[in-house]
């Protein structure tokens, strides 16, 4: 009997009632359509996601929450502060890693001398007999790994200042630098999860090849010491490239002694042929590094430096 005049108007209740329906249904499918909106755009995220986004939302009031959010999120411009952060992070790790293998890398001049050293070694003190010519050559790494380490190094020391976040010494290419060097950290994580290796040792870093001359038939240059004849000469050639290692170590490993012997246990010995057992016991021991027979065969016992002392 007392109607306002802000509600008074010439509409019917049925009409009116219809409208509240449609609101109302209205407003459960708008909700509807932001679940479904909100868990296919949660569907791209993990529960540590960067961002910190909640995924598992469950009631109106969190997916209402989770939008207003999101509304802000976007409005004050925060994935701008998530990508300097991001640029930040990877830069530092393109750094770690250019060092870290900087590191690794750092020791290929020294292999490379022992390993003229021993080439050396051969040449200076060889004894006649099957085998004429040892001799070694270090090339580079075909690990996978290793060798995106190294691009990645390659990449860092030409972009040092130039990667993350802009700076007075970045490049209009700043954008493209910051893509090859996500895209290289990603290829080294894809090559580690498929290697399935925990560490990458030194002798990952480079390749090292052989090189034998036996009865005048060159092997070329091989990565393993197999086939190079028969199973006596395979562990001659073996037995001689350990000497002439030990030899090139002993030399700088007393510093107290100009000279001093090694003795060392050689298995398998009786597989050599006599003269071959003369020839590297003369080889180590002219080395002095003294052999003693591994084998419970007897063997030209004589031929033994301490056993004829």
């Amino acid at each position: 009997s007392n109607i306002q005049e802000e509600f008074k108007n010439e509409n019917t209740v049925v009409f009116l009632n219809d409208q509240i329906q449609q609101v109302y249904y209205s407003g459960i499918n708008k909700m509807n359509a932001l679940k479904e909106t909100i868990n296919v755009f949660l569907g791209n995220f993990s529960h540590q996601n960067l961002f910190g986004f909640k995924v598992d939302i469950k009631t109106e009031y969190e997916f209402l929450q989770f939008a207003t959010d999101l509304s802000d999120f976007i409005s004050q411009d925060r994935i701008s502060e998530f990508e300097r952060r991001v640029n930040e992070k990877y830069a530092e790790i393109i750094k770690l890693v250019g060092n870290e293998t900087t590191d690794l890398t750092s020791r290929e001049g020294e292999i490379n001398k022992i390993v003229k050293d021993i080439n050396a070694d051969f040449d200076k003190k060889n004894f006649v007999g099957v085998i004429q010519k040892i001799e070694l050559k270090m090339d580079e790494s075909l690990n996978p790994i290793v060798q995106i380490l190294k691009l990645i190094k390659k990449f860092n020391d030409e972009n040092v200042f130039s990667l993350g976040v802009a700076n007075l010494f970045s490049s209009i290419d700043l954008e493209l630098k910051n893509k090859k060097a996500i895209d290289l950290l990603k290829q080294l994580v894809k090559e580690i999860i498929r290697s399935k290796k925990d560490a990458i040792s030194l002798s990952d870093s480079f390749e090292l090849r052989f090189r034998v001359i036996e009865n005048q038939t060159d092997t070329g240059w091989v990565e393993k010491l197999a086939n190079v004849g028969s199973e006596g000469t395979d562990i001659l050639v073996k037995a001689m490239i350990n000497i002439m290692l030990l030899n090139v170590f002993k030399e700088g490993a007393s510093k107290r002694f100009k000279e001093f012997r090694l003795h060392c246990m050689m298995d398998e010995i009786g597989k050599l042929h006599p003269s071959n057992v003369r020839g590297i016991l003369k080889f180590a021991n002219d080395r002095n590094i003294v052999l003693i027979n591994g084998s419970p065969t007897e063997n030209d016992a004589m031929a033994f430096r301490h056993i004829y002392k």
